[in-house]
């Protein structure tokens, strides 16, 4: 029987889909003392799809040194009542310090109001320990790492408006106010950029010889 090569091929990609992707592992950092609860978190990435390297602090402190030294941390998942830090101020410390990294807040069933606050003040979730499991707790932490990548590039564009309009003001303040006035003729020009600002410039100028007064026009494209 001669094999049917369009079959083999078929056969060949559906291999493929199941083949496991090259995707470096997620570096999460968990800040949290209890013991217990330190093993859950492992224990629930371990079991998730997604592969993470997770990093642990059981201190403030710790947590700070670990951020500052390792810039790959893309999550950290927090605790907020530490042995040198509590409530809300744990939160705040770190998200100070580190305002591009994501946080995910890990709250025992009686200081959900607490999390919720630290949510208000920009952490992207909370999870209850509670209701730990490696769908939820994988999930949260995809979310927050998505939603704050959004809400980089939104302030990354807002910085970029903000210059392109300063670019646009110096531009407008460098064009003559008025054109010359000149006997015989009528003068006018404008300058529109096609975008915010651009490169282009005019401007005109008196310039005396010996004979008489003359106008030079300058136009400039950069």
């Amino acid at each position: 029987m001669q094999n049917d090569p369009t079959s083999d091929g078929l056969l060949a990609d559906l291999r493929g889909t199941n083949e496991p992707t090259d995707a470096p592992p997620i570096s999460a950092l968990l800040v949290e003392d209890g013991e217990i609860d330190a093993v859950i978190v492992r224990s629930s990435l371990e079991s998730s799809d997604a592969l993470y390297d997770l990093q642990h602090a059981t201190t403030l402190n710790d947590a700070v040194g670990q951020l500052s030294a390792n810039s790959a941390i893309r999550v950290v998942i927090l605790d907020l009542n530490l042995p040198d830090s509590e409530g809300l101020a744990t939160f705040e410390a770190l998200s100070e310090k580190f305002p591009t990294v994501p946080f995910v807040i890990l709250t025992s069933q009686d200081d959900m109001a607490t999390a919720a606050e630290a949510v208000a003040h920009g952490a992207q979730d909370f999870v209850p320990k509670s209701q730990l499991n490696p769908e939820l707790l994988t999930r949260s932490l995809q979310y927050a790492i998505e939603r704050q990548a959004r809400r980089e590039a939104e302030h990354q564009n807002q910085r970029i408006q903000a210059e392109l309009e300063a670019a646009r003001n110096i531009q407008q303040m460098m064009l003559p106010q008025a054109p010359p006035e000149i006997a015989g003729l009528d003068v006018a020009a404008i300058c529109t950029p096609a975008e915010i600002c651009g490169g282009d410039f005019f401007d005109y100028f008196a310039s005396h010889d010996v004979s008489q007064l003359t106008w030079d026009f300058v136009l400039g494209d950069v």
